[in-house]
């Protein structure tokens, strides 16, 4: 939908601000292949990663680039490769944000920008609803941390000491 297309069209604004020279974008974790898609009008070369074999299969043909089937964790050869590496609500499911986010600065180039997007359970909106959860008030408690699926919960302080952990340097931490 339109909403979906204005937030990518903001993350790859922000990408833009501290990358202005296009390159190639990888994006990890594709799903419908939207920042792929955003990317490649702005003039972005794209190529992408996935584990769902029918997703990948369909944007390749789709998007008529190469969308790598598996995890980022076991691909080879793409060290060094990339100009920007997209993370679109992906580092909240890995096993090991500062390996995974470790490989992704392998597979940079140097000068590479790395562009993260996770949830915020700090937000207002969490907060209020882990107190109803905690008084019983809310039908389903704590549905809204998606723990069914999501290995690790962040805030913008632990995501500073996160990518404090690893080869990369903070350029910009925002709440939306």
């Amino acid at each position: 939908g339109a909403k979906t297309d204005e937030n990518y069209q903001y993350y790859l604004g922000r990408i833009e601000r501290h990358k202005p020279s296009k390159g190639l974008l990888f994006d990890v974790g594709v799903g419908s292949g939207t920042m792929l898609e955003t990317a490649a009008r702005s003039g972005w070369a794209i190529e992408g990663l996935d584990v769902q074999p029918a997703q990948v299969e369909y944007l390749r043909k789709k998007l008529s680039c190469e969308i790598h089937l598996g995890l980022l964790e076991n691909m080879d050869g793409a060290e060094a490769r990339y100009d920007a590496v997209t993370l679109i609500h992906v580092l909240e499911h890995t096993l090991n944000p500062v390996e995974f986010l470790n490989k992704c600065a392998a597979v940079l180039k140097p000068g590479g920008l790395l562009y993260a997007v996770f949830p915020n359970t700090a937000n207002l909106s969490d907060r209020l609803k882990d107190a109803l959860s905690a008084l019983g008030l809310k039908s389903r408690a704590y549905k809204h941390l998606a723990a069914d699926h999501h290995l690790w919960f962040f805030t913008p302080a632990i995501a500073r000491e996160l990518v404090g952990k690893t080869k990369f340097r903070t350029l910009s931490v925002k709440t939306i």
